[in-house]
């Protein structure tokens, strides 16, 4: 119910300063929720009334009901929420269908950001998403988050730079592949990937 959902994100705000990102999954976009788009954007709604910063909107639905969405997103709480536009396949993809996923992603120019998943069979597909996202974010001047599933596909989650889901080493993983939070950066550090701090006294 709306309320729930407005509690159970007020629960999180108390213990937590991190901006929210706000997602209903679908089960053809590796989810779990039905495919049944009017309830999603209903559901999507509610994200945006509770002024989660980030809201994930699948680009997989149709464009009427899509654009409907991101327009009242876009006129009436663009001063809360940004959007994600997101995509996901379980395949490989050649270095043309990703762009065109990330194409996608964009939701006709209302996304903030582009969030692309694919499969992987080695770490070419992993670079594969990477370099293709850096090149689609520098000429859409938005930030962009590529992954691979699978353990193929880890090494996508190392490189990915903002907002890579992790888990905990108590909890179960939400995908194929992910990464806890520590095996994530051990994997960041032994490849050089963090930068060097400094610590004054």
């Amino acid at each position: 119910s709306p309320q729930s959902i407005h509690r159970q994100i007020a629960l999180l705000r108390d213990e937590c300063p991190l901006p929210i990102v706000y997602t209903v999954r679908s089960v053809g976009q590796i989810g779990k929720f039905p495919a049944e788009p009017e309830k999603i954007f209903a559901l999507l709604q509610e994200g945006l009334r509770a002024g989660v910063e980030w809201v994930d909107v699948e680009a997989c639905w149709p464009v009427d009901q899509t654009k409907a969405f991101l327009s009242e997103a876009r006129s009436r709480y663009a001063q809360t929420s940004r959007l994600i536009g997101s995509l996901h396949v379980t395949t490989p993809q050649s270095v043309e269908e990703i762009e065109g996923l990330y194409t996608d992603a964009s939701l006709g120019g209302y996304a903030d950001m582009l969030k692309v998943v694919t499969g992987a069979v080695d770490e070419a597909d992993c670079r594969a998403v990477h370099e293709v996202g850096a090149r689609v974010a520098e000429r859409e001047g938005k930030p962009y988050i590529g992954l691979c599933l699978g353990e193929a596909g880890q090494q996508s989650r190392v490189l990915n730079k903002i907002f890579t889901p992790v888990t905990h080493e108590k909890m179960a993983t939400a995908a194929p592949g992910q990464l806890s939070a520590a095996q994530l950066m051990a994997a960041r550090e032994a490849q050089g990937l963090c930068g060097p701090r400094k610590y004054f006294l």
